[in-house]
């Protein structure tokens, strides 16, 4: 999961070198810490810095205050990482399921506009019938 202080994010995840590949920085586990898209940003864009003390990981703020833990609650309206997990357990996802079906041929520009222009007649029209 996310290991920024604080954040229960355990879903797409991705890997920060701690020393950036571009200064030397190996691609291995011992340089790389797992953060979420949204935290990750903070140190991309913000001025966040990661250090590694020892096993420890270590964020600082752009002023370099360390960023002390704080537990994230679960959210009060059920829509927490708990309940999506809870949700979604018996879903049949493998790896077919986001399988492009695209055969490769180009796009008609020319039918998608039409057909949107359509859609959006029916739409107006206030009818979900053909034509």
């Amino acid at each position: 999961g996310c290991r920024f202080p604080g954040c229960s994010n355990r879903l797409f995840v991705e890997g920060h070198h701690v020393e950036h590949w571009a200064d030397g920085g190996e691609t291995k586990l011992t340089n790389l810490v797992s953060m979420c898209s949204h935290h990750h940003r903070f140190v991309h864009e913000y001025g966040y810095r990661i250090e590694l003390r020892d096993s420890e990981v270590v964020f600082r703020d752009p002023r370099g205050r360390i960023v002390e833990p704080a537990p994230c609650p679960e959210s009060p309206d059920g829509r927490g990482w708990e309940t999506i997990h809870h949700r979604n357990a018996n879903l049949a996802i493998d790896e077919h399921t986001i399988a492009c079906e695209w055969d490769g041929q180009r796009l008609n520009l020319i039918g998608c506009v039409d057909e949107l222009v359509r859609a959006e007649a029916r739409g107006r029209r206030g009818g979900s019938g053909n034509g």
